[in-house]
């Protein structure tokens, strides 16, 4: 019998980081978001926005929208989106809020 050899690679290898993010609404409140989601700190002590793990935000017309580079299928993915989407309701309490992964 053959035997066949997978590579393993951890899940957040899979999805590349980001440096510059696509941001779109009003300054003020992106720096708000931003600064909010610094607070997402994933279990090394990293957080989503100097990590690179922040793909696009936009928050417009009573809608805010984040995609996430994070690999939806680790569990400390869906975590992340999880805090990611709690941040974001608390400091949008009027506001439509949609967290997505890459």
């Amino acid at each position: 019998m053959d035997k066949k050899y997978i590579p393993i690679v951890p899940a957040s290898a899979l999805v590349p980081a980001v440096d510059h993010p696509a941001l779109a609404g009003p300054a003020d409140t992106l720096q708000r978001v931003m600064r909010g989601l610094r607070g997402v700190v994933d279990s090394s002590g990293g957080n989503l926005v100097d990590r690179h793990w922040i793909r696009s935000l936009r928050v417009e017309d009573g809608e805010a929208d984040l995609t996430l580079t994070l690999s939806p299928r680790s569990c400390e993915g869906r975590e992340l989106a999880e805090r990611s989407f709690d941040v974001m309701r608390r400091l949008l309490p009027d506001t439509d809020v949609f967290v997505h992964h890459a």
